[in-house]
């Protein structure tokens, strides 16, 4: 069976570049929108969405949900309930 050629990448042509220019330059204020939402919003799914989108950029997604950071296995999360009044 023969090799499959890798896709060729392709150059950002001026136009390309004129628009990534154009986004980057309101980056600033939207993580400061990101922000603003994770704290303020009134939706739990609109904070969520926001928490993660922070989260993405600030570290990276997870490329492989079986690698942690530690050259681990996995991510443990742990919901713990507050404790019941008596």
């Amino acid at each position: 069976m023969a090799a499959r050629a890798s896709p060729k990448r392709s150059v950002p042509d001026e136009a390309t570049a004129l628009i990534r220019a154009a986004i980057r330059a309101h980056v600033p204020q939207a993580i400061a929108e990101l922000a603003r939402l994770a704290l303020d919003a009134n939706s739990e799914t609109a904070r969520v969405a926001a928490i993660n989108a922070l989260i993405d950029r600030g570290y990276g997604r997870l490329k492989d949900n079986n690698d942690g950071d530690d050259g681990g296995h996995g991510i443990t999360v742990r919901f713990v309930a507050p404790p019941r009044k008596a």
